[in-house]
């Protein structure tokens, strides 16, 4: 039972995380050095198979809309008291500078697009959710789900 393959990524991306509120950590870093992992730890386990390809388009296409369309319809309405209170929380925002930034863009839709949805996937459902099942993690099927 290897569990490497599915933490290390995830592992490493979350390092990541913390070591940004001590100093900070370049978008660049935050997307190459959890991709480096995945190519290091990760190849043998990753599998592709495009499964309903206009569905999921259209459905990423809907979660963009729900997730950006707040914001273009009521600009800051994270800051409102019911999203940002002692309980929640308070957003954190980049540097305005950075939004200018083509790099610090360009690694920051990568970041979002490409390394955090292979990092859950392999921890969420390579491992976590098959080790719930059992904890012989391996010997339960890729997409086996539970109640």
């Amino acid at each position: 039972m290897n569990a490497l393959p599915y933490v290390a990524p995830f592992a490493v991306f979350i390092a990541l995380l913390a070591l940004q509120s001590i100093v900070p950590v370049p978008q660049w870093v935050r997307f190459a050095i959890p991709m480096a992992v995945i190519i290091a730890f990760s190849r043998r386990v990753l599998t592709f198979r495009l499964v309903q390809p206009i569905g999921s388009v259209l459905l990423g296409i809907a979660v963009f809309i729900i997730w950006v369309g707040p914001e273009v319809l009521f600009p800051g309405y994270h800051s409102f008291w019911l999203f940002s209170n002692s309980v929640l929380g308070h957003p954190i925002h980049t540097p305005p500078a950075n939004h200018a930034d083509p790099w610090f863009l360009t690694f920051r839709i990568l970041v979002s697009v490409v390394a955090v949805p292979i990092l859950e996937e392999l921890f969420g459902r390579g491992l976590l959710m098959r080790w719930i099942i059992d904890r012989d993690f391996e010997s339960v099927p890729l997409g086996t789900y539970d109640p």
